[in-house]
């Protein structure tokens, strides 16, 4: 009896067969039935005693270890056992386990996440009125290197505090957002300014002329009040404020008045204004 078995593996991954070659019957050859197990032992170290003699089949079912004589071997997974005979009477006895991909899942990398830069815009009232143009940097880092990226900034007249502006960069996420330089004098709400004035007792009490800045260099207007003015009154001057965004409209000046009372009257001035008081 001759055993054959090709390209056989214990974890295959791909096809693999596992054939035995009968010649039969062993008694007309003058050999007893029992003799295979000895001459198998004798020329390869282990019995076939698993072998149908009569289809050269495997006995025990396909999950039982060790059963075609080959130790540790387990013909779990493997499917067919067709036989076949050819002329001069041998048969072939072919098992074939499905083949195995052995190709790896490759998943997509997950899309990495961008950094999130944020720096601010410092403007002056006067660049936010007349617009400019700004550079804004920030540190980044592209193959292992540091670098300074810098991005100019169309300031558009009329932007106010929290402006942003979203810049997309490589790997950065970069969003700028306005600030204001405080001014010396004005102070903005939205698209007006807010500016105050101090005026004497006088002026309160018997009108008078006063010089308004404005947030233009160099450009003043005159205001003229009449009447009495209480310390805190407001006088609103429409078209002298901030620009409107995307118009050409602009917002108010709000002149707040601030009364200031002289810090000492003689007692002829005191009796005076008594008088004039009491009318």
């Amino acid at each position: 009896m001759t055993i054959k078995c090709s390209g056989h593996t214990l974890f295959p991954t791909g096809e693999c067969k596992i054939t035995g070659i009968v010649k039969l019957p062993l008694a007309n050859r003058g050999i007893p039935p029992n003799s295979a197990n000895r001459l198998a032992a004798q020329f390869f170290g282990f019995g076939i005693q698993g072998l149908d003699p009569s289809t050269g089949a495997p006995l025990g079912g396909n999950n039982v270890p060790g059963r075609m004589g080959i130790p540790g071997f387990n013909l779990h997974g493997f499917t067919g056992g067709k036989t076949v005979t050819n002329a001069n009477g041998m048969r072939t006895t072919t098992y074939t386990r499905p083949q195995r991909s052995t190709a790896i899942s490759n998943p997509v990398p997950p899309k990495p996440t961008k950094r999130q830069v944020l720096r601010p815009l410092e403007c002056t009232y006067e660049e936010l009125f007349h617009g400019c143009e700004k550079d804004v940097e920030w540190d980044a880092y592209e193959n292992k290197q540091q670098l300074t990226k810098i991005f100019t900034v169309d300031v558009k007249p009329g932007w106010m505090v929290g402006q942003k502006i979203e810049v997309e960069d490589g790997n950065d996420d970069v969003t700028i957002i306005v600030t204001e330089t405080p001014h010396d004098i004005f102070k903005r709400k939205k698209d007006d300014l807010y500016y105050t004035t101090d005026i004497t007792l006088q002026q309160a009490l018997c009108s008078g002329e006063i010089i308004i800045p404005t947030i233009v260099k160099d450009k003043n207007l005159k205001l003229q009040f009449g009447g009495t003015i209480s310390s805190g009154h407001e006088h609103e001057i429409p078209g002298h404020g901030m620009p409107i965004v995307d118009t050409n409209n602009r917002g108010k000046l709000i002149v707040t008045f601030n009364v200031q009372l002289p810090n000492k009257l003689s007692k002829d001035q005191r009796e005076r204004i008594g008088e004039i008081l009491k009318e």
